[in-house]
């Protein structure tokens, strides 16, 4: 199931867990059936990398662990 944005014909507008192939859901306000919506998806990136926040970390963690063990043997 995923979250997905839905609008029906009597203005509501609403989120809701669905299948992937649901195109429709039961409005919360009339009981009528709304029509999925395509919205932008829910990510955050870097604006001057594009790469995820925790990816320089995890790169440098990576690094000292590798020099590590280089110096160490």
């Amino acid at each position: 199931m995923i979250l997905y944005d839905f609008q029906c014909e009597c203005g509501s507008k609403f989120e809701a867990l669905a299948r992937i192939s649901d195109r429709t859901y039961k409005c919360e306000r009339c009981g009528e059936l709304a029509s999925r919506l395509i919205s932008t998806p829910r990510i955050k990136l870097e604006g001057w990398s594009g790469h995820f926040p925790t990816a320089k970390q995890k790169w440098i963690k990576m690094h000292e662990k590798e020099a590590r063990k280089t110096t160490s043997e």
